[in-house]
């Protein structure tokens, strides 16, 4: 009979944790921090190429507050869809939206279909997108807007259905392949 020492039993729980600060660093710090820096290069070459001194002369047709007033619009309503389908997960799925958590007594136990989840099948991951475009109004990065968000978007849709939609077929089965049919994966339907 093996029996699990409290010294490995530290390393685990550090180890995961340890995993769980890096995802949230990445998504919250460096791959913004990326974005807005590559943004800034590719800006300043367009600008350059264009005859604007800076995206100051580019964007004085629209008052600084009104830019920061729509930027904190966009930034708002992102963070709202995230954490209405953070609730809408754990409320009605009883889990957390962490397919890569090796605790199965937090992933999901039943299908989100209610709220953001019945318009997209990565509502979390749209308002992100949402909240780096704010931010990229905030900043006047034509580039963050029109380039690179898209870019990221996309590759980390990519991800989502290589991975993430694997796992959760495995877990839901025809009922996750039924809502695949019906709810788009990341732009919800206007119509």
């Amino acid at each position: 009979m093996y029996v699990v020492k409290p010294r490995e039993i530290i390393l685990k729980v550090t180890q995961q944790f340890a995993g769980y600060v890096w995802y949230g660093a990445s998504y919250i710090l460096i791959v913004p921090y990326l974005i807005v820096r590559l943004s800034e290069g590719l800006d300043y070459l367009i600008f350059q190429i264009l005859g604007f001194s800076s995206q100051e002369n580019f964007f004085s047709f629209v008052p600084f507050t009104i830019l920061s007033l729509i930027a904190f619009v966009v930034i708002a309503f992102g963070f709202l869809i995230i954490l209405e389908s953070t609730v809408s997960i754990a409320t009605e799925s009883k889990g957390f939206a962490f397919s890569v958590s090796p605790h199965y007594h937090v992933n999901p136990q039943k299908l989100a279909t209610a709220g953001w989840y019945a318009r997209v099948r990565h509502p979390m991951t749209l308002g992100y997108l949402i909240i780096l475009m704010g931010l990229g109004i905030y900043l006047q990065s034509i580039s963050m807007i029109v380039w690179f968000v898209p870019l990221f978007g996309g590759l980390y849709l990519e991800y989502l259905l290589m991975v993430e939609e694997k796992q959760l077929h495995r877990w839901f089965g025809s009922a996750y392949e039924e809502y695949q049919k019906k709810v788009p994966a990341l732009i919800p339907r206007i119509l």
